[in-house]
C-alpha cells in the first residue's frame, strides 16, 4: 500500500509493506504531514512560525511544539538558526542572514 500527496510544496510519499495496515492509518500520517506544514510553513501566512514572525503571536502564545522547537538548545546552537525568522527580526533575503 502506497500513497504520494503534495504537502510542503513537494510529493512526500508513504510505501506501506504491511498488508494487513488499516488505510486510515496513511490518513492520519498525511495529516500530521498537513499540519506541521500549517504551523511551521515560512512560507505559509497564517502559519505560527510566519505570525511569530510579525509579531501577531507571542512565543508564549504559540503551540508548545513550536516553543518547544525554538528554545531548543540543539535548534539554536545550528549554524542555520540565524537565519530562522522569529519575532524581531527582519530578514534580508529569503533564506539569508538576519538583520536588526
Amino acid at each position: 500500500m502506497g500513497r504520494v500527496e503534495h504537502i510542503m510544496g513537494m510529493p512526500i510519499g508513504i510505501d506501506v509493506r504491511d498488508p494487513h495496515l488499516d488505510p486510515s492509518a496513511l490518513d492520519r500520517a498525511f495529516d500530521w504531514f498537513r499540519s506541521v506544514d500549517a504551523t511551521f510553513s515560512t512560507y505559509t501566512a497564517g502559519s505560527q512560525i510566519s505570525r511569530l514572525n510579525r509579531g501577531e503571536l507571542t512565543l508564549s502564545e504559540a503551540h508548545e511544539d513550536v516553543r518547544a522547537i525554538l528554545s531548543d538548545r540543539t535548534v539554536r546552537s545550528t549554524p542555520d538558526f540565524p537565519k530562522l525568522p522569529l519575532p524581531g527580526r527582519q530578514t534580508t533575503e529569503r533564506g539569508g542572514r538576519s538583520g536588526r
